[in-house]
Order: structure tokens, then sequence, then C-alpha cells
């Protein structure tokens, strides 16, 4: 696609906070109209560089040391915003918002409740993590913005919102001259969809671990028993009549769309929520990691996090080790709070390894992780069944059906189905 108006200009931009360099002597252009993707490992600085182009850093990241030149449209990034030119959709979607209700959201917006017609009473923290970003889509598509950035849309929306979502996207660029702007770690999926790709950081081939299935025996006892579960917020049903067995040391993947309840499963499972009805047996003590696993660190090293869990296990482990296996090496002295996403799971992972616990409930396992990450994954999927624990994980991706022993499915009317 050519242009000659210029949507961003990129020269020279170096990034560094706390001495620590994020991003060093970046330099391009994208045109008007063009759909791009950042992509790059975790932890390569693409959120940040979407932050810098919204004009968030430094604008309220004054810690951040940034020099070089940004424009967005001719304009400084700080003065685009002004201007009404950029909409920016975060990874983090759960503190964006000031509103009360679906409703509320969208007046503060000046926007009417349109296709969100089922949304619109909804308190804003009854909402999934699928459905908040889709209500940040919807305002950000009806902005009227000329610059459209998302970040890690394929963690928050299920296949089939997704690439509705790119359609949509696609027909802004070419009838409304919209520039739209991704960052994923997703490149395979939309490579066919965008104009320019754009790598921070370097990939290097990552041999896929093989998958290792357990065989299955009808004496092994049941880990977890789910009989005519049901859960509401408020008057809305969320789950309602759901049964469910899981034997010890099995696999079993979770999926489903946006807001069909997944998350909800797993909190009841956890113990956070209860249940309306119903009963749930879970054969002891589960480690639960949910999708924002940066507020429930403790300490202010990643050392002194693995530290406490290694205390918890019945066997020592060598804490070289654990930081080899998880890449966690550059990260030792970070504080956990400012780790990426993808940085963040990856510890959230180690420490799932480490607890003493023989079921583990992940949430969204996928979110955030770039492809070597996503191979730590399978690989600790594989180290947990050996070892003979359960694992449950929740999740709208459907690459880890591979991983599983079993998958069932949550479907809108509650129902589930095995798959």
């Amino acid at each position: 696609m050519t242009n000659s108006l210029a949507a961003i200009e990129v020269n020279k931009l170096n990034v560094r906070i706390g001495g620590k360099v994020i991003l060093s002597n970046l330099s391009f252009t994208i045109s008007e109209g063009e759909l791009v993707l950042f992509s790059g490992p975790s932890g390569s600085g693409k959120s940040t560089l979407l932050k810098v182009i919204a004009g968030i850093i430094p604008g309220l990241y004054n810690s951040y040391e940034v020099h070089g030149d940004v424009l967005v449209y001719g304009l400084r990034p700080a003065n685009a915003v002004k201007a009404g030119l950029i909409s920016y959709i975060p990874q983090d979607p759960w503190n964006f918002f000031i509103g009360v209700n679906v409703r509320d959201e969208l007046r503060l917006s000046n926007l009417l409740v349109g296709e969100l017609i089922n949304l619109c009473d909804r308190p804003v923290d009854s909402l999934s993590d699928g459905e908040l970003y889709k209500l940040l889509v919807y305002i950000a598509l009806n902005s009227g913005s000329k610059l459209l950035l998302f970040d890690e849309p394929t963690s928050h929306l299920d296949r089939h919102a997704f690439i509705n979502l790119l359609g949509t996207l696609r027909e802004l660029c070419i009838k409304h001259k919209v520039t739209v702007v991704l960052v994923d770690h997703r490149i395979e999926l939309l490579n066919n969809y965008v104009d320019k790709v754009i790598i921070l950081g370097g990939y290097d081939y990552v041999e896929e671990p093989n998958v290792v299935k357990r065989t299955m025996t009808a004496s092994s006892r049941y880990a977890v028993i789910v009989e005519g579960l049901a859960f509401k917020y408020g008057s809305r049903k969320i789950i309602d009549g759901l049964n469910l067995k899981v034997l010890k040391g099995m696999v079993l993947c979770v999926l489903g769309g946006n807001g069909v309840g997944k998350s909800t499963l797993l909190k009841l499972l956890a113990g956070i929520l209860k249940p309306y009805r119903g009963r749930i047996y879970v054969d002891g003590p589960a480690f639960y990691i949910p999708q924002k696993p940066i507020y429930w660190f403790h300490s202010g090293s990643v050392f002194k996090e693995l530290q406490i869990y290694s205390r918890t296990r019945d066997r020592p482990s060598k804490l070289s080790d654990v930081v080899s296996m998880f890449n966690l090496k550059d990260l030792i002295d970070r504080d956990p709070h400012t780790l990426s996403v993808g940085e963040a799971r990856r510890l959230s992972m180690a420490l799932a390894y480490l607890s003493p616990s023989n079921i583990i409930l992940f949430d969204e396992p996928t979110i955030g992780l770039d492809r070597p990450s996503v191979s730590i994954l399978m690989n600790l999927v594989n180290e947990l069944r050996f070892e003979g624990r359960t694992i449950i994980m929740a999740s709208h991706d459907d690459c880890l059906r591979r991983v599983c022993d079993e998958v069932v499915e949550l479907q809108y009317d509650q129902s589930m189905k095995a798959c």
C-alpha cells in the first residue's frame, strides 16, 4: 500500500527506565490507512512503544527517559491525543473504566448503546476480560479517531470476535483512511491481514516440545467433582446446572468464547467465589493463577518471589534450575510488579511449578506469551503431568487443545460439551 501522508513517524527513538534500555535507536514510518503489526519477544518493548505513540509515556509515566522524535499526523503524541486523533486500547483493560455500568461508560464517551444492548445495564466490574476488551473496541471504533492502537487483542478476544474485528479494521483502513497498529505475538494469524510487520527484538527458532499425554485408568481418583453448579452476578446467571469430573493427574482445558463463564468457573474451584447452588469437591488446596498475576506478587524482586515459594515445596528445587527452565535469568533482580504481561506469566508458571499444590488452575495461560514462552508453558504442562498433578486451564485459545487430555467447552446457554 502506498500513501503520501505519514500517520506515524518515529526517528531514533530511545526509551529507558531505571537505567534499563527498553527501546534503542528505533526508526520507522507508517503511512495513513495502513494496518500494521508490532511483534517480538516478551519484554522487547512492544507495549512501551505503543504507549509512547499514544502519548502515555512519558506523559503519565515520567520515570521513563524518552529521547528521539515521534510524530502522529505531524503532531507530538500528546497534542494528537488532545486533537482526538488517537484511540488506545491497553493490554490491561481492567483499570481503564470510570463508569459504574456499561451504559454510564458509553455516555461518558458520548456513544449510544448500539450493539452492546445486552451489556448496557451490567456493572463494569462484572464483565469478563473479553467483554471489557469488546467494550473498549466499541468505544475506539466509534470515536472518530484517525489512529487506532490495540495492545494484544488476540489475548482477550475469542477467534470469532477477533476475525470480525480484523474485517472491520480493514474496511476502516480502506474506506476511511484510518490507520491501525496492533501489538501481538500471533504473527501466523495476522500476517495475511496486515500491510506491514515491524519486529522488535529478535526471534530465535524454538522447537515445539513433544506433547506426552498420560493414559488415565478408571480407578484413578477424582481431583475435582462439580455437581449441579450454578452461579450468578446479581440476577444474571453465568453458570447454571454445570456437572464436571476431573481425574487426578489429568490436564483439562475449559474452552469457550468471551463471557461464557470460564474465569468464573476457575474462581469457584479456587474458592474465591461461592456457588449460588450445587456442590464443588476439590481434592486439596489448588494453586490459582489469575489473568492478572502481577497483582498478587508479594516481594520486591523476582528472586525473592521464587525463594518464598521454594520453601513451601516438599522436595527441594535448585532455584538456578527453575530460573533457567522459565527463562528468568535477566529478570532475577527486577521488581515483579514492573514485568511485562508475558514476563509476569513466566514467573507465575515458575511459582506454580514450585508450589506444593497438586491442582493447578490457570486462567488464560497464553495471554502475553511469545512463541518461546508458549513452548515453556507446554514444557511445564508436561512436567506437571508426569508429577501426577492435575491442571485445569481456562482459555479461548484453541492451541491448548493439543496439550490436554480432555477438552470441554462452555457455551452461552451454560451447557457444556466434550470436544
